[in-house]
């Protein structure tokens, strides 16, 4: 039988690293590490890791991606750092997320630092894992090529989320390109085209990313954009998600939320700051570029609602949302365990964080991140600084049996 180590880790981005950041904050990180933890990351060094390098501003203040990391722990030299001083000065304001992206790339390296000087911990770069085992006494095995190489008490899934595919709703498009690859700056020369071509672009998702997008198009290309040249397609009412503190003296629409736990959580459910006053700004017919349709189940064909006017081929952005990346689970007979889910979301039990099989908890086996959402009061309970929040301090909780 392979070796045996504490824990696992599948995946290693902001939600991996938040196992980290809860172990180092509660104070027993060296013991975690000590027990041993493997981590299996598709990357071949943290240097290609490159997730949230958008060219937007964040939607949540610079303060809520520092709060619950430990200043004096595994992470002091980052925190401790100039920069991190004068983001603390400004915590309310806004932040290019090129910029907190290469603040957890150094949140990563210090984790990396911490397990190379580990002789029982270790990290597996290049070694994306497709497939895992469940043992009834061993725990949790990793395989390759049909071999187990090691095996654990306890399993994290935090392997992320990819672009949800996308139907053809408009026929002949120019094309479909994706908010991520719109956000990262790698469509200009194509957007630049169509925009040049008097050509219309098509934004499928009345979310986050579609706004966002909506905001990159009009930052970057603004003064080349035409009247309704873009056409943001939502399939519900458009959501606005408020802070206490936002929403006095605001007016609220049906379905808007206020939610009490925004610096903690973050979601991605509802729009919020430049993305929420874009919307505003086209409702109140301020923002003449963007014509924005709220269909709410409408089921007249989508492209027989567009106002395109024969105004040339669309290129259409797809900002329809992710569904989560997951390896395949099986159990010693080489059945395939199938996780509960939706179609963004593996399900857990909302007490332990365990994930689901037949509405049934799996014991230690525990997942975080975009695509592994608990589930709060208003919807899934997912943002961009998710590798500091409850889900993390939850796992190791358990993990190291504290009370």
């Amino acid at each position: 039988m392979a070796s045996k180590v504490k824990l696992q880790i599948l995946g290693f981005g902001p939600a991996a690293v938040g196992i980290f950041v809860a172990t180092d904050r509660l104070g027993v990180l060296g013991t975690l590490l000590e027990q041993g933890v493997y981590i299996y990351e598709k990357h071949a060094d943290v240097n290609e890791w490159n997730s949230l390098e958008y060219k937007i501003p964040s939607n949540s203040p610079i303060g809520d991606f520092l709060c619950g990391i430990r200043k004096d722990g595994v992470f002091a030299e980052v925190m401790q750092s100039p920069r991190i001083r004068q983001w603390l000065e400004r915590r309310d304001d806004s932040i290019c997320l090129t910029a907190i992206s290469g603040f957890l790339k150094e949140l990563m390296l210090c984790v990396v630092k911490a397990v190379e000087k580990s002789p029982t911990s270790r990290i597996f770069w290049s070694s994306p894992v497709s497939e895992l085992y469940m043992h009834e006494t061993e725990g949790f095995g990793i395989a390759r090529e049909g071999e187990t190489l090691m095996t654990s008490d306890s399993l994290v899934l935090a392997t992320g989320a990819r672009n949800r595919d996308m139907p053809e709703l408009i026929p002949n498009a120019f094309g479909t390109i994706s908010s991520d690859s719109v956000l990262r700056c790698r469509e200009d020369d194509r957007i630049r085209a169509v925009i040049h071509s008097g050509c219309p672009i098509v934004i499928f998702g009345g979310s986050h990313s579609g706004f966002s997008s909506a905001g990159y198009l009009l930052s970057e290309f603004g003064a080349q954009l035409s009247e309704q040249q873009i056409h943001v397609v939502s399939k519900d009412k458009v959501v606005q998600m408020y802070s206490p503190e936002e929403v006095v003296g605001t007016e609220l629409s049906q379905g808007d939320v206020v939610n009490p736990m925004t610096r903690e959580i973050n979601k991605f459910h509802g729009l919020r700051r430049d993305a929420r006053a874009l919307y505003r700004s086209v409702l109140e017919g301020d923002e003449r570029r963007i014509k924005l349709y709220e269909l709410e189940n409408d089921d007249v064909p989508v492209a027989d609602r567009l106002a395109l006017n024969g105004s040339g081929t669309p290129l259409v952005i797809n900002a329809t949302g992710y569904e989560p990346r997951i390896p395949k689970l099986f159990d010693l007979k080489s059945k395939e365990i199938c996780l509960d889910r939706t179609s963004s979301n593996i399900c857990k039990d909302p007490f332990s964080g365990e994930l689901l099989c037949g509405g049934k908890a799996i014991p230690k086996l525990y997942a975080t991140g975009l695509g592994f959402a608990d589930n709060g009061v208003d919807g899934a309970q997912v943002g961009i600084n998710f590798f500091h929040n409850q889900t993390a301090q939850r796992i190791v909780e358990n993990l190291m049996n504290i009370a």
